[in-house]
């Protein structure tokens, strides 16, 4: 029996003119709240009732499964061991639930239409009930003699990504664990509501820390990476299709994990998780100098979209002037109170912003030193030379030092690096010849001053996109008239 929801009227109030008693009113208003919390009921009874039937679906072919005694198989991995400075690789053997082999065993019973009777049920409430549109197909032409899937094929396959999903589970025989429920919750979160849960995994080789994991906001988390990542990125068969992923072939121990759960309405691949990622490598490269080492893990949907995505911009290299790249306790407040801001940031296409940000990520992803700084200088001219077609290298040192010295420090040495910086950026422009020693200072000082400035416009609240650079810059040359005045 298909369950109608009650629509929410938007219009009453509307309908009601002002010369109504406000009792009147007050009624109305508490029947569409009455209304509501019926709708909340009926949904919260909808998926009740469904999540029932999934249970019953998946313990049926549990019991298939030991009835068919599928032995388990063996597991050959190998990872790198961190031992003091250096490291070395070990391998690894177990048996492991081959859960490979199960979802081809209840692939080929599907095509073979045996297909369980707790199956058959759901499928059957599903298209009574209907899945959200976020599943159908688009409404285009197909060639003559090529139909779009059918909403019946497209449950079936929704029932074979819940499967799937179940066997990637760490326990999946035990149902009344909970990332069974939360298994239940994705799935009618999809196929009633059209949410499709994205997830991204990003390894990072030198970050350091003792307070992971680390929660930088909601959905997105850095964590030590688990005994089971290890056996799965290890393993043998992995490694041999998967090489040009992994710079040394083999995961290390010592990585931590990026791991990013977003949620959208749309079952295609995710832009916007891209750029989320980006957001956050410009989030890190801001909070602190450092090396970093990154591997994309890939990108995963929960539904709607099998297999996994990998970007071929990874793996990464991010340089800093230090050594390691330390999250402690005040890097870490500083990621989480920066994290919103960063990302509107960077989604913005007109940010006044955003361009320096890009040139600091940029610096450390250079190969080159010269071309490093180039990206430091552009990112810098934008914070300090604004309003200025002449005297370029005066005011970019004289600004650049003011607020490098806003809170004490030596504004003289801060103006001669940065006279230095801008000396050099020019020559490597022109061509020029330029020492070692004085490439090597201009590119810390670039990195360094860069970063400080950028974080002296955010923590002083210049982040209007339009206004912003205008009011930082008026108050810093407030500062130099006051100061040549005293």
């Amino acid at each position: 029996m298909t369950i109608l929801l009650p629509a929410r009227s938007a219009t009453l109030i509307e309908l009601v003119s002002d010369s109504v008693n406000k009792t009147l009113i007050l009624v109305i208003q508490s029947r569409i709240n009455c209304m509501e919390r019926t709708n909340d009921i009926v949904k919260k009874t909808i998926r009740d009732e469904f999540a029932v039937l999934i249970n019953n679906f998946l313990k049926a072919i549990s019991l298939a499964i030991e009835t068919d005694i599928i032995p388990k198989r063996k597991q050959y991995s190998g990872w790198m061991i961190q031992e003091g400075s250096g490291s070395h690789s070990e391998f690894f053997e177990r048996l492991t639930f081959p859960s490979d082999l199960i979802m081809d065993k209840y692939q080929k019973k599907k095509f073979s239409n045996i297909i369980l009777p707790e199956e058959v049920k759901l499928r059957e409430v599903l298209e009574r009930t209907g899945i959200s549109k976020v599943f159908e197909a688009p409404d285009i032409p197909f060639p003559e003699g090529i139909s779009c899937i059918s909403r019946k094929e497209l449950i079936s396959d929704l029932c074979s990504q819940l499967v799937s999903n179940w066997l990637k589970l760490e326990n999946p025989f035990y149902f009344e664990e909970r990332d069974m429920s939360n298994l239940i919750e994705e799935f009618l979160d999809a196929i009633l509501d059209g949410k499709i849960l994205l997830r991204q995994r990003i390894a990072i080789d030198w970050l350091d820390g003792t307070y992971f994991p680390v929660e930088i906001c909601d959905g997105i988390t850095i964590r030590q990476i688990s005994k089971e990542e290890l056996w799965k990125f290890g393993d043998v068969n992995n490694i041999q299709n998967n090489l040009i992923y992994f710079r040394q072939y083999y995961p290390k121990d010592r990585w931590k994990i990026i791991d990013i759960r977003l949620s959208q309405e749309k079952a295609d691949p995710s832009i916007g998780m891209r750029n989320l990622v980006y957001a956050l490598l410009v989030l890190l490269r801001l909070g602190a100098s450092g090396n970093l080492e990154i591997f994309d893990l890939g990108l995963r949907f929960n539904y709607g979209s099998p297999g996994v995505i990998r970007s071929n911009s990874f793996p990464m290299n991010i340089r800093g002037s230090g050594k390691t790249y330390s999250l402690d306790a005040i890097l870490i407040e500083r990621l989480q109170s920066y994290w919103s801001q960063i990302h509107n940031i960077m989604e913005s296409d007109n940010h006044y912003l955003r361009l320096p940000l890009t040139r600091l990520l940029d610096g450390g992803l250079s190969n080159r030193p010269d071309d490093a700084i180039l990206d430091y200088a552009i990112g810098l001219e934008r914070l300090l030379t604004e309003g200025t077609r002449d005297e370029l290298s005066y005011r970019f040192a004289l600004r650049g030092a003011t607020i490098l010295s806003w809170d004490g420090g030596n504004k003289k040495v801060f103006y001669e690096d940065l006279k230095r910086f801008y000396n050099i950026r020019s020559s490597i422009v022109h061509g020029n010849q330029v020492k070692d020693i004085e490439l090597n200072d201009a590119y810390i000082n670039g990195e360094k001053y860069l970063r400080e400035i950028l974080l002296w416009y955010l923590t002083n609240g210049f982040i209007d996109a339009k206004k912003g650079l205008r009011e930082g810059t008026d108050i810093v040359d407030n500062r130099i008239l006051s100061a040549s005045k005293s």
